[in-house]
């Protein structure tokens, strides 16, 4: 898995949680053949920059709601096979199973940020603004 950032101290975050390797986006660039691209940040240029590095029968998966359009045509879909899925949400099978491998050890989550829930509009502001590596943890 290699993990794609701007920031340095998400790269290390990836690293640390097992990414084989973590790179800026002008490092990306270069990457090739991917099976899976997720795209947590869904602008117009992560969209770009991650059809670029799918590879033939390769998936596309958008799961942030950005608001800045892009461009995707039949031909982007039909070329290679691709598939272009968005990932909005889950089940509840499939937050037990995270819970289940997070119980297991087999899934450590980056908590960088803890804090009251009366906090919430400040973790989310700090949250959108990207000074949040990982996951924040908000309690009552």
């Amino acid at each position: 898995m290699v993990a794609v950032d701007v920031r340095p101290e998400a790269r290390k975050a990836a690293l640390d949680a097992g990414a084989e390797s973590a790179v800026d986006p002008q490092g990306a660039k270069g990457i090739r053949d991917a099976d899976v691209v997720v795209d947590f940040v869904s602008t117009a240029a992560t969209v770009e920059l991650g059809r670029g590095m799918l590879g033939v029968g390769g998936r596309f998966v958008v799961v942030a709601s950005g608001t800045e359009p892009f461009t995707l045509t039949a031909g982007d879909i039909l070329e290679g096979g691709r598939a272009y899925i968005g990932s909005y949400s889950s089940t509840m099978a499939d937050l037990a199973r995270a819970v289940a491998l997070a119980e297991n050890g087999k899934l450590t989550p980056v908590v960088t940020r803890r804090a009251a829930l009366e906090e919430a509009a400040d973790v989310l502001r700090d949250l959108d603004a990207g000074n949040i590596v990982g996951r924040a943890v908000l309690t009552p």
